[in-house]
């Protein structure tokens, strides 16, 4: 299968397990041997039952070697995005106060 930059761009990437990841916005290419290296992709956000995009939040990297399959319209990564999205859910932002000591 072929595929242009265009398209590639508004596929929706999802684990295997079926978990809505985000959107492709870029792709980051290996000068030397012309192939992708990695997708930069704009997460999603639960929000009341919707997909939405946070404007604020850091795109996710996902390397080749994570990428299971391609379709005309998504991209199935590992389910090991999950857990590293996961994780990044669970930090605290850089502005939050700090907890009082015990």
């Amino acid at each position: 299968m072929r595929i242009t930059k265009k398209h590639l761009l508004r596929l929706n990437v999802v684990t295997q397990e079926g978990m809505r990841i985000g959107t492709v916005c870029d792709i980051v290419v290996d000068a030397d041997s012309h192939l992708i290296v990695q997708y930069v992709v704009h997460p999603y956000v639960p929000f009341p039952q919707l997909l939405v995009h946070v404007a604020g939040c850091p795109p996710l990297l996902i390397g080749r070697e994570q990428v299971v399959s391609m379709t005309d319209k998504e991209l199935i990564v590992s389910n090991t995005v999950k857990n590293i999205l996961e994780q990044r859910r669970k930090r605290k932002p850089l502005n939050s106060p700090l907890p009082n000591p015990a």
